[in-house]
């Protein structure tokens, strides 16, 4: 069968029907003309009335008619101009913890700090039922400040890339001293090890109604302080984010396309300018939908309801693209479409999917507001794209491609391009726990928003990348520091050391104790009894407990065997 006999056929009029109308118009004229004499009127100048095209048209399996005629212009209803804005809290964030703190609020850190100070007293009771020694250091709660200190650890260390590096390695002698300063790193392990957030108790209930159950709670809180702190552009992409995980979880899988493989999906909505991510949702196996709507058709509805009934545009990609999804987003929720579509599409007529025998690059077909171009760049493959925001088929000037083609190519990218912002200063640590992982990638993502906040916000110097992530570490890990400066049994190198992280401004009045404590002096030196004999170290000063000589590097209010802390535990 010959391609002119396909379905999808151009339905225009063939020669010999242009004959058939040719002599039926000649028989009207000379009735007329027959009747004009008889009625004594002469027709000789008039002149035979406008013949109408005839529009081809290709139609489909579904039964959809595509026009290859592009539609008349007309007075289209003008797209609002939409820029991207902060709003709510970010209005007042003029420094990086404050626009941090607008996405990562303390409302969702005390629910960390609750449910992981839960889970230290489980660890405890199990070692003391199996009669192992506890670390007193290490094995104690965990408030805001020093839950802010570690996340601060962990942005100071993804922006060095030191994340994927030993912990231990941090502490080193050869590191960088900010680790020491702020916290031992025994401290710092046992943190991370029993992080959690949600009631264990209640989990196995949660789980049989929501695979999403260890992590949902924080997760919505900071998905609708996303939402309700940035004022997206006239354009957003909806596409998958992959965040890596090789540990067990039911709705892992597998995407070759993307750099890590194996992980957890997020499907996000991002802004196509800014990236900042708007909304997103877990992709889990099991979600709360109408049988008859499509799974990707409900991520879009569901990602896009922030921007519902505004005319913004969005652009995806083929897993998401559907004849019916234009439909209904732009009848239901005032939205327009852009995306590629797939070629066993029903609604695509077959000519569209077939290189054209004359060679062209380029097909263009119309229907009720929608435009369909098949593009074939390279006369190797055809590329289907679908637009509801442009009503007829252009040709960039510019470029030489198709006007659809060319906006695609600058919009697409939003989310790739934030998902490429998080893997650069990652703080993901390896792990086989994949609530944690979920955590890292929220501090990924609060790291790229709260960055796109602060440097829209008015009135804020633009900053880069790098020095925000330097400024958001350090004042998270600031107020740890100066409550650890005033511990009594601090040495004087871990004094003198965080010190230097530290402002005048932010420094005790009293931090020497030998300037407000007099009682410690004694008359005589003595040797210090902490530094070896052979030093031969000569101080004044003693413990106020144990009477215990210590020198200038061990000097404190009290030793530190009196507090039942080592020194080696001290950092």
């Amino acid at each position: 069968m010959s391609e002119s006999e396909t379905d999808d056929n151009i339905k225009s009029e063939s020669s010999h029907a242009s004959e058939t109308d040719v002599e039926d118009d000649s028989e009207e004229e000379t009735i007329e003309r027959e009747a004009g004499q008889q009625a004594g009127t002469s027709h000789h100048n008039a002149e035979p009335p406008p013949k109408r095209d005839r529009p081809g048209y290709l139609h489909t399996k579904s039964g959809v008619k595509w026009s290859l005629n592009a539609p008349k212009p007309r007075d289209r209803r003008s797209q609002y101009i939409h820029k991207p804005a902060v709003k709510g809290n970010a209005v007042n964030a003029h420094a990086p913890i404050e626009a941090w703190s607008c996405l990562l609020s303390d409302d969702i850190l005390e629910i960390i700090v609750k449910h992981t100070n839960e889970e230290i007293d489980r660890n405890i009771r199990d070692k003391q039922a199996k009669n192992i020694k506890i670390n007193l250091s290490c094995h104690k709660h965990i408030d805001l400040i020093e839950l802010k200190a570690c996340i601060g650890l962990l942005y100071y260390a993804g922006m060095h890339k030191m994340i994927m590096s030993k912990t231990v390695n941090w502490w080193s002698v050869h590191s960088m001293p900010l680790f020491k300063a702020t916290i031992s790193h025994n401290r710092f392990t046992f943190i991370l090890q029993n992080l959690r957030f949600d009631d264990k108790n209640t989990r196995p209930e949660r789980k049989l109604v929501d695979r999403f159950a260890n992590i949902r709670e924080i997760w919505n809180l900071f998905i609708s302080n996303c939402k309700d702190n940035y004022e997206p552009d006239s354009n957003c992409t909806i596409d998958e984010q992959l965040l890596s995980f090789r540990g067990r979880c039911s709705f892992k899988i597998h995407i070759p396309s993307k750099p890590d493989k194996y992980g957890i999906k997020i499907v996000s909505m991002n802004d196509a300018v800014t990236h900042y991510m708007i909304n997103a949702m877990p992709y889990v196996d099991t979600i709360d939908r109408d049988q008859q709507e499509p799974v990707p058709s409900y991520y879009v509805r569901k990602l896009s309801e922030p921007i519902h009934n505004t005319e913004r545009n969005i652009t995806c990609d083929n897993w998401f693209m559907s004849y019916s999804l234009v439909e209904s987003m732009g009848k239901n929720y005032n939205t327009t479409i852009v995306g590629t579509m797939k070629k066993n599409k029903r609604e695509i007529p077959d000519r569209f999917k077939k290189i054209p025998a004359n060679k062209s690059n380029v097909q263009f077909g119309y229907t009720n507001g929608k435009t369909l171009v098949s593009y074939n760049p390279k006369n190797k493959k055809i590329v289907l794209l679908l637009s509801s925001l442009h009503y007829t088929g252009k040709i960039d000037t510019e470029t030489g491609k198709p006007e659809i083609v060319v906006f695609y190519n600058k919009t697409k990218g939003g989310t790739d391009t934030f998902d490429f912002k998080c893997h650069q200063y990652t703080v993901a640590r390896k792990t086989f726990r994949w609530p944690l992982r979920l955590f890292y990638g929220m501090l990924d993502q609060a790291s790229v928003n709260s960055f796109v906040l602060y440097n829209i916000n008015e009135g804020n110097e633009l900053m880069k990348r790098l020095k925000f992530m330097f400024e958001l570490s350090l004042a998270l890990v600031k107020p740890f520091l100066i409550r650890r400066l005033a511990t009594p049994t601090l040495r004087l190198k871990l004094r003198n050391m965080i010190e230097d992280f530290l402002e005048a401004k932010d420094l005790p009045e009293d931090q020497e104790v030998r300037d407000f404590l007099a009682d410690n002096k004694m008359p005589k030196q003595k040797r210090c009894g902490f530094c070896p004999s052979a030093l031969d170290r000569k101080t004044y000063y003693k413990c106020l407990q144990c009477d215990m000589p210590m020198c200038r590097e061990h000097v404190a209010k009290i030793c530190c065997e009196c507090s039942s802390v080592r020194p080696e535990q001290q950092i």
